[in-house]
């Protein structure tokens, strides 16, 4: 795989002005969704190989490292997975020949507690905190940066995980451990997240500590940053913050993901008049451009950093921004994909190629011109303004006369966001205006998580870095 060599796709983050995208988990039926996401798991998992390619690294921090810390951890992961396939094998003839119920569901419990007491050498406290010595230009007491692991990990690499994004930021990181139960138990527990919202113990630690971070009012800043089913948890933590404090405290939080596994995520406008027309496409001249207002959402900063061959963003990311079906779920902020790359882990496949410790290795990612998606990006704002004008109808026949003009404004309004037909993507108070769309820019111009490497602020980052 040419890890070097390969194009960046963009998808703007949704505009959806009439809010008529939908958290799919509390639309559907749960037993749907729940064979569904099993159906497309289990068609990923035989991309499971491409989770780990490529393999080699000369990364100290990297989790294929060879380390002889590593390496145990590693073979002990492999043989709770045996383990756990034994088990899933032992249950369908322990439901047809053991004598009883509760026999069976003795031997269950038994196969569930030897599977914990093997899982526990991978655990430790539920907080980590990283170790690697900083001089930033100043302490940054007025941010505070949570970071939530994947599936699969341990405490070690949660800790390597929070030092290597210590190093790269120049901040302290504070991480919220998921802790793992075997790579098929983390599986299980995922789609008890996503389908049935299973509120876990990771997400509640990982919700009390946003809370009372955004709550603090020495605090200005919280910068979360999940990887594979950390994107669960942390959609899942949003979703509960949004509920329970105001939006000007909520507006704290910037969030970004690595391999996000989560079938969603939420982001409220703050007015509803946020991305209308300043005058009506209909009525426009030929030689009149039209300008769409970028809506403000409550939280202004989300960013999923993407491999386009990662089965987990596949089965997370990707299945909710383009397959055909959940095209008008709500994911909302930009998306950065890497074309043509493989690889699942935080440090090997995303941090090391999107933002090396190395300034003389960063243009690989950061220079490159991205190509926007357009065709995601009208989809997405058509289907979502569809369910919108259907949600306000009242009658069939108002479904029949209304729906076609309906479309008209739609393709109208999503053209207009790829700055096609009708003119301008604007925001009096985006300087950079239409062009923060991505037309013929770099991952430098458009990510805002970059500008914070080595210590910096945003306002304070320069294309020379």
């Amino acid at each position: 795989m040419k890890q070097d060599s390969e194009s960046i796709s963009f998808v703007p983050a949704q505009f959806d002005p009439l809010s008529g995208s939908r958290n799919e988990a509390a639309a559907e039926n749960p037993l749907r969704l729940l064979l569904c996401d099993i159906g497309v798991l289990l068609k990923e998992l035989t991309r499971l190989p491409d989770c780990f390619r490529p393999f080699w690294t000369l990364d100290p921090f990297a989790e294929l490292f060879p380390s002889l810390r590593n390496i145990l951890g590693w073979l002990l992961q492999i043989f709770v997975v045996v383990v756990e396939c034994t088990t899933l094998l032992f249950w369908v003839p322990a439901f047809l020949y053991l004598p009883g119920s509760l026999t069976i569901a003795f031997a269950v419990l038994a196969c569930l507690v030897f599977n914990y007491v093997l899982c526990r050498p991978f655990r430790g406290p539920r907080i980590a905190h990283s170790k690697k010595a900083l001089t930033p230009h100043d302490d940054f007491r007025n941010e505070r940066w949570v970071f939530v692991n994947g599936i699969a990990t341990d405490y070690h690499g949660l800790q390597m995980n929070c030092d290597r994004l210590a190093l790269t930021f120049g901040r302290r990181i504070i991480g919220v451990h998921n802790r793992t139960i075997g790579l098929f138990g983390d599986l299980v527990e995922c789609l008890l997240q996503r389908d049935l919202s299973y509120n876990s113990m990771d997400t509640r630690v990982a919700y009390d500590y946003m809370k009372k971070f955004a709550l603090d009012p020495t605090v200005s800043k919280v910068i979360v940053i999940g990887h594979s089913q950390g994107g669960i948890i942390v959609s899942m933590a949003v979703d509960r913050i949004l509920a329970d404090l105001a939006s000007d405290v909520v507006s704290k939080f910037e969030i970004y993901t690595f391999g996000s596994a989560a079938s969603h995520f939420n982001d409220p406008l703050r007015s509803p008049s946020g991305g209308t027309f300043l005058s009506s496409p209909r009525r426009a001249s030929s030689t009149r451009k039209q300008v769409l207002l970028r809506p403000h959402r409550i939280i202004r900063h989300i960013e999923h950093y993407c491999n386009e061959w990662d089965p987990v963003t596949r089965w997370g990311v990707f299945d909710n921004i383009w397959l055909p079906s959940r095209i008008a779920n709500r994911y909302c902020g930009a998306v950065f994909v890497r074309r043509g790359a493989t690889g699942h882990l935080l440090t090997q496949h995303y941090l090391d190629f999107m933002f090396p410790l190395d300034p003389e290795r960063r243009h690989r990612f950061l220079d490159q011109v991205v190509e926007v998606d357009t065709h995601t990006v009208a989809r997405r704002e058509e289907a979502a303004a569809e369910l919108a004008a259907i949600g306000t109808l009242t009658s069939q026949k108002d479904l029949s006369s209304s729906s076609a003009a309906g479309v008209e404004e739609v393709e109208v309004f999503a053209r207009a966001r790829v700055g096609e037909t009708v003119g301008v993507v604007a925001d009096p108070a985006d300087p950079e205006g239409a062009a923060v769309e991505g037309r013929a820019r770099t991952v430098r111009q458009l990510s805002r998580l970059w500008r914070y490497m080595d210590g910096r602020r945003p306002a304070e980052a320069t294309s020379g870095l």
